[in-house]
């Protein structure tokens, strides 16, 4: 993006407030929306303002402002949001959505009582907007017709000296109609008949839906079926048809942004270690840190494909119990499932090699299946890592498949490696030798370069105490607190 920078933009309006005079929170609010669309004018920022814009720059009687943002913006958004609510003193909140990022401004001051007061401004940005019209996409909200910021034309507006982005007459009169047909609220209505009032749009709508006098919209006896078929006609006249075709590209950009606001959503963390280095320990600790709806525990990542794996295995081993009169003992089957083919036969090798491969494919499946998780605000915390596949259950390595695989694993926001004495280990795990153990980490060290994941991996070490796993738990959390910060 081309223009000023964040910073420089900022240095160069003036943000103090007297605080002599004693706060006036609409003086504040009004010079933060001023320094927002400031700044993200001189960084050229992809925007438009949707709705309700008529009072800007003072804050609106609902502190809400709705944007419609390009996806590559998501993070340019945040950071300019952000840089703007320090400048001004006040907190910066994000939340995400599943279609763009919310962020909210807070600020607190001391009112005249001496009491501690509070208010926010929330600036919703989202990257489409989805229209349901017809019956189907009324039940089915996947089948929506979906705008993106690149289909939409806009217009540069100055209001009290504040310039913004706002939709060219045509898209908003249909920005309009969707919001009459759902509020029934009647500003809506007269924000329609003032836009008719222009002679190109008047003449544009007619030609689209065929009404020769749009006033016939605003009888009383308009029913909203009719609404559903005008803002059809004029979603057809202004995009084109919902072909199939256009619901592919449309699901295919969706993707793409569910992609990229991946990096706002909340983190996706991985724990890595050989069996018995107090793993569960340590996320039995970290799910107490967070309340039940803010955080989902998982064991891997291996979930979808495996899932169907496993009912066809235990079919087969049903069938197969019937033939067989002996039954293994405990150990035999920790064995049995425990052990990959050693290697130096070529079907088993094969056999390795198509297990990894199969199993990279589960990790990305699953990892969608994270996805609805953490638009809504929910930690994921997976108890053992992807990474960990190559080097679990005595799977022999094969570094060039590591080369080619490890790399295209799904990466995680955080991983925590835990490490711990090999004797220590063993007092909980009898069945793994101090070799496995030993070997197991220098095996996850280059499993870990190979895949370029070492940047998101810390180090830490373990002991099977309850006080020192808590205060272990409680660093993990301050780590994160501060990897969070930075990015923001």
């Amino acid at each position: 993006m081309s223009g000023l920078s964040i910073e420089e933009s900022i240095a160069a309006s003036d943000t103090s407030i007297d605080p002599s005079n004693g706060f006036d929170e609409s003086v504040f609010f009004e010079r933060l929306i001023r320094d927002l669309f400031a700044t993200m004018n001189a960084v050229d920022l992809p925007y438009v303002v949707l709705r309700n814009y008529e009072c800007l720059p003072a804050r609106p009687e609902k502190p809400d402002i709705g944007l419609l943002i390009a996806p590559r913006a998501t993070e340019v958004f945040h950071r300019v949001v952000a840089t703007v609510c320090r400048s001004h003193g006040c907190a910066c909140i994000r939340a995400p959505r599943s279609n763009g990022v919310v962020v909210t401004a807070i600020v607190q001051w001391i009112d005249d009582s001496g009491a501690v007061a509070q208010s926010c401004l929330k600036i919703d940005a989202r990257t489409y907007e989805s229209f349901k019209v017809t019956p189907l996409q009324k039940r089915v909200p996947y089948f929506s017709y979906k705008v993106f910021f690149e289909d939409v034309a806009r217009v540069r507006i100055v209001q009290h000296e504040c310039a913004f982005y706002v939709y060219e007459n045509r898209d908003q009169l249909i920005s309009y109609f969707r919001q009459w047909r759902r509020k029934q609220d009647f500003r809506y209505r007269d924000r329609i008949r003032v836009l008719l009032n222009d002679v190109g749009v008047r003449q544009w709508f007619s030609s689209s839906t065929g009404m020769a006098d749009p006033q016939e919209l605003f009888d009383a006896t308009t029913y909203r079926g009719e609404f559903d078929r005008i803002v059809v006609r004029l979603l057809t006249a202004r995009w084109g048809p919902h072909s199939l075709l256009r619901a592919v590209v449309s699901h295919l950009r969706v993707l793409i942004v569910v992609v990229r606001l991946q990096r706002l959503l909340p983190p996706l963390i991985y724990v890595s270690g050989p069996d018995g280095c107090g793993k569960s320990a340590l996320l039995r600790t970290l799910r107490a840190s967070f309340s039940e709806n803010e955080v989902k525990q998982i064991y891997s990542l291996k979930r979808v494909l495996n899932f169907f794996s496993k009912r066809v295995y235990s079919v087969y081993r049903r069938v197969r119990s019937r033939k067989e009169s002996d039954v293994l003992s405990q150990e035999e089957h920790w064995q049995r499932n425990h052990v990959f083919a050693a290697g130096g036969s070529r079907v088993r090798n094969a056999l390795n090699v198509m297990h990894l491969a199969w199993t990279v494919l589960d990790f990305w499946i699953s990892w969608l299946y994270t996805v609805p998780f953490r638009v809504r605000g929910t930690v994921v915390l997976v108890e053992t890592a992807p990474f960990d596949l190559f080097v679990k259950y005595g799977m022999p390595e094969y570094p060039w498949l590591e080369r080619l695989l490890a790399p295209v694993i799904p990466k995680p926001a955080l991983g925590f490696l835990l490490t711990a004495d090999a004797a220590t280990i063993r007092k909980r795990k009898s069945e793994l030798s101090e070799d496995e153990i030993v070997t197991f980490y220098l095996r996850l060290s280059r499993t870990l370069t190979r895949a370029d994941a070492r940047r998101y991996y810390v180090d830490f070490s373990t002991e099977f105490t309850l006080p020192n796993t808590a205060k272990m738990a409680e660093s993990l959390l301050s780590h994160f607190a501060r990897r969070r910060a930075t990015r923001g």
